[in-house]
Order: C-alpha cells, then structure tokens, then sequence
C-alpha cells in the first residue's frame, strides 16, 4: 500500500509494479504533479532572466548614453 504523492491528493493504492516505485493512485495524479513541477520550473527560470536581463538591459542603456 502506499499513498499518493501528488498534494492536493492523499489517496491510498495498492503498489502492484516490479519495483515498488509507483508513486501516484493514478496516472491523473502523476501528469498534474509532473506539469506542476514543470511550470515551476520554468517560472523560476523566467524570473532568473527577468533578474538578469533588467541588469544587462540598464548596462546596455548606460553604454548607449555614453556614446551619443
């Protein structure tokens, strides 16, 4: 037996792989944490660049200014 990762979900399953390694009650469970994960992810790449991308672009504005 086991009970099902995904967070809003706290089923309980029945673990009938090989391994013992399932981890959700069902594939539902498994596709919603594995997009949530994704768009986390991706999220915090976004504000990494945003975060770097706003210093790069100032440095960019400041070079500029300097040559008119």
């Amino acid at each position: 037996l086991g009970l099902c990762e995904a967070p809003p979900c706290r089923n309980a399953y029945l673990d009938t792989s090989t391994n013992r390694s399932r981890r959700y009650c069902s594939d539902r469970c498994a596709t919603r944490a594995n997009v949530a994960a994704y768009r986390a992810r991706k999220r915090l790449e976004a504000d990494r660049s945003q975060s770097t991308g706003l210093a790069a672009d100032s440095a960019q504005r400041t070079t500029a200014n300097s040559e008119r």
